[in-house]
């Protein structure tokens, strides 16, 4: 007998897609960074702490505050840095790569960090275009996924699909990043 289903179980592999292997690929460039730049995640944090705690509101820093204490207390649990990124979310990582990430923060990729995936040049496969890409999806869907009951077509989903597993991992550093059990 089959189950009927309503298209609720294509919107959460989409949003599996997005959240595991655009997470994995953001967290696994980003540990590569911190550990080329000083050793460990944790030796990375731990340089970088005053840097970061520019953008938590309270900070009397000019920066703009986009992290929350939440996410502050993500990467220093107990005030001390975490050993790992593993705990870390997309907004997270995309946060630290962008503003903190010695690589990935430099002024002339600016301009890349902050477009959008009608204006991002098809052409680009860098690993920040990648990024983005992600970061875009994730956004997109999330705004058209309101609640645990909605539900994608076969259509949507396989739309979406295409559009994120032939977008993502065109860059050589972020594809050899992908878990293989998506795409």
């Amino acid at each position: 007998m089959a189950v009927e289903t309503d298209g609720r179980h294509y919107t959460y592999r989409i949003l599996s897609l997005i959240i595991d292997v655009g997470g994995h690929m953001y967290r696994t460039v980003f540990t590569a960074e911190a550990e080329n730049t000083s050793g460990t995640v944790q030796a990375f944090l731990t340089y970088n702490k005053s840097s970061i705690k520019e953008f938590v509101p309270g900070s009397s820093s000019e920066k703009p505050k986009i992290i929350s204490d939440k996410q502050f207390s993500v990467m220093f649990p107990n005030n001390s840095a975490a050993s790992s990124a593993d705990g870390f979310d997309v907004t997270l990582l995309a946060f630290l790569l962008r503003n903190i990430c010695p690589s990935f923060c430099r002024g002339d990729l600016q301009k890349t960090w902050s477009e959008k995936l009608d204006t991002l040049q098809s052409n680009d496969f860098t690993d920040v275009a990648e990024f983005v890409r992600i970061r875009e999806y994730r956004n997109k869907v999330m705004h058209e996924v309101s609640n645990t009951s909605t539900a994608f077509t076969e259509n949507t989903f396989n739309d979406l699909w295409n559009d994120i597993t032939d977008e993502s991992g065109k860059s050589p550093n972020v594809s050899n990043k992908q878990p293989s059990t998506f795409v």
